[in-house]
C-alpha cells in the first residue's frame, strides 16, 4: 500500500500527526516530552514534511512486482516467459547467466515459479523454483544475491548467482 500510494503514511495517521503538531505549536517550546524539547520535535516534523518524496510511480512498480511473482509455467517455457516480462517492463534479468533453463528432463511436467514463497531478503534479482508438478517435488531453487557478501562484511559488492539442486528428486527425472 505504501509503495502504491507513494506515501509513508495513511491519511488517518497523517491527520493525527497534524493535530499533534498544531497542539505542540501552542506549548512552551523549551518544555520536554519524552526527553526531547518540543521545538526539537516540531523541527523534525517540519523537516520530514519538506523532504522530497520519490517521484517513482509506486503503483506501476507494485504491478511489475505482482506480474513477476505471478510467473508460473512449465520449465520449458520459463525462459520465454521471463523474456516477455523483461521486454514488457524494460528490465534485464540477465537470463543468459542461468543454465538451469537448459535442464533436459524425461518428461515435461517440471514447473518454474518466480514466487518461491520463502524468505528471500538477500536476493537482488531473479528468484526461482523448479518443481515437478505431478508429485510436488522441489527440483531446484535459487537466484541473484549481489549484496550478500557486503551484508556478511565484504568491503566491495560481489555479483553472485546461486542455486541449489535437490539431487534426490532430480536424478529420478534426468535424461542424459
Amino acid at each position: 500500500m505504501r509503495l502504491e500510494s507513494n506515501s509513508d503514511l495513511q491519511k488517518n495517521v497523517f491527520e493525527l500527526d497534524k493535530k499533534s503538531y498544531i497542539k505542540m505549536k501552542k506549548l512552551k517550546q523549551n518544555e520536554k516530552i519524552a526527553g526531547r524539547k518540543i521545538n526539537e520535535i516540531l523541527n523534525r516534523f517540519e523537516k520530514k514534511i519538506k523532504e522530497p518524496r520519490s517521484n517513482i510511480n509506486g503503483a506501476k512498480v507494485a504491478q511489475v512486482i505482482r506480474d513477476f511473482l505471478n510467473i508460473s509455467c512449465p520449465l520449458k517455457n520459463a525462459k520465454n516467459e521471463l523474456k516477455k516480462f523483461e521486454i514488457k517492463n524494460d528490465i534485464n534479468l540477465k537470463l543468459n547467466q542461468f543454465d538451469i533453463f537448459d535442464l533436459k528432463l524425461k518428461n515435461n511436467d517440471a514447473m518454474f515459479s518466480s514466487n518461491i514463497g520463502r524468505s528471500v531478503e538477500y536476493y537482488t534479482g531473479l528468484v526461482f523454483e523448479i518443481y515437478k508438478k505431478s508429485k510436488n517435488l522441489n527440483l531446484a531453487s535459487g537466484g541473484r544475491y549481489d549484496n550478500l557478501m557486503q551484508t556478511l562484511g565484504a568491503k566491495n559488492k560481489v555479483a553472485a548467482i546461486g542455486g541449489a539442486i535437490n539431487y534426490d528428486n532430480i536424478l529420478k527425472l534426468w535424461v542424459n
